[in-house]
């Protein structure tokens, strides 16, 4: 299944900032079904009754009610199922002791939101150039890569814990 074609998550507490991305996203030609969550803990709850179908990408905010970026870093990377999937932080936080948190936790990229539309046009161009023009496996690298003989690459160095 090419991703590009899958679904993108997407959660930020700003309902500004999500429409402004959708509308990027669409603008870098994403061919991807976009779904939207408002909080961390939506995220958790759409993903455990997804039954481990893997989206193509999560673009995460970091501050957010219920459930922070932080959080759903740690609980995804503690699942398996969900470790290896591509997390992007898209955040307002310029703070380096944020970035590196994220980045130990397990995320794949981390973005300060731009703050011109142009520039988020971009990012977005570069993120669906990175993630979503490839083909992916839909139920994770380690079943294609068993199906197929060989070893599973992964998506994203591994944090050292």
């Amino acid at each position: 299944m090419k991703a590009s074609s899958r679904i993108v998550l997407v959660v930020d507490d700003g309902d500004d900032d999500r429409e402004l991305f959708r509308i990027a996203a669409a603008d870098a030609k994403w061919l991807s079904q976009m779904v939207e969550f408002e909080n961390g803990e939506e995220v958790v709850q759409y993903l455990e009754r997804c039954g481990g179908e893997l989206p193509a990408l999560i673009v995460l905010d970091l501050k957010m009610p219920a459930m922070s970026g932080f959080e759903v870093l740690r609980w995804l990377r503690s699942r398996p199922q969900w470790d290896r999937l591509p997390v992007v932080m898209l955040t307002s936080s310029n703070q380096e002791v944020d970035s590196q948190e994220a980045m130990a936790l397990g995320a794949t990229e981390y973005h300060v939101k731009p703050p011109t539309y142009a520039e988020l046009v971009r990012l977005a161009v570069d993120l669906r150039r990175k993630w979503l023009d490839r083909e992916w496996p839909s139920t994770g690298a380690e079943a294609h890569a068993t199906e197929k003989g060989r070893k599973a690459q992964p998506w994203r160095k591994r944090p050292q814990r």
